[in-house]
């Protein structure tokens, strides 16, 4: 659609299971996008939902990787380290090591987060400096898996949603199942 909210939704249909998913992508004007699922169960039968990733795709190529091959990469993960009471506010900058897939994942007592935030930041720490910020707007179990691959590929890649044993959810025939919203932001500066 176009005019002051810009929403452009895909649909994907599924080869073997008659599922159907509407991938929604909103933007309010500002640097975020805001990402949700629509999943709808077109079987006479209950389908399984056994992962829901809300974004998942390459935020940084090529001309982002000035040293191709090095085990070091320019970019670091910021994120809430302590999933304690009292140490939820703990946030710390990691580095990212080029080919190694870094997994957060929350998984609370009975079905929460715990007092982790879904959320963290990937800094560019070479000039030029840029941020990119994701938010998961969800209180459940959440998982992120972040590569920087300064090697062969060249890419910064992040995968982002929701956590639990599958099934994660079951769909009657006919029903629809939102997935929460992911905020996705880029930043410079």
């Amino acid at each position: 659609t176009t005019g002051a909210r810009p929403h452009a939704v895909v649909e994907l249909l599924h080869t073997r299971c008659p599922v159907r998913v509407h991938v929604h992508t909103g933007l309010d004007g500002a640097p975020f996008l805001q990402r949700w699922l629509e999943i709808r169960n077109e079987d006479t039968k209950p389908v399984g939902i056994s992962a829901a990733d809300t974004w998942s795709g390459i935020m940084a190529e090529g001309d982002a990787f000035p040293e191709p091959d090095s085990l070091s990469t320019p970019y670091s993960l910021g994120w809430f380290a302590g999933n304690n009471w009292a140490r939820e506010g703990r946030f710390v900058w990691e580095p990212l090591t080029s080919s190694v897939t870094r997994h957060l994942t929350m998984r609370g007592p009975y079905g929460t987060s715990g007092y982790q935030c879904p959320f963290f930041l990937l800094r560019r720490d070479r000039p030029p400096e840029q941020y990119f910020v994701f938010s998961l707007a969800w209180s459940g179990p959440w998982q992120a898996r972040v590569l920087s691959d300064a090697g062969l590929y060249q890419v910064l890649q992040v995968r982002m949603g929701l956590e639990g044993p599958a099934p994660l959810r079951v769909l009657a025939p006919g029903e629809m199942a939102v997935v929460p919203a992911l905020h996705i932001g880029a930043v410079a500066g």
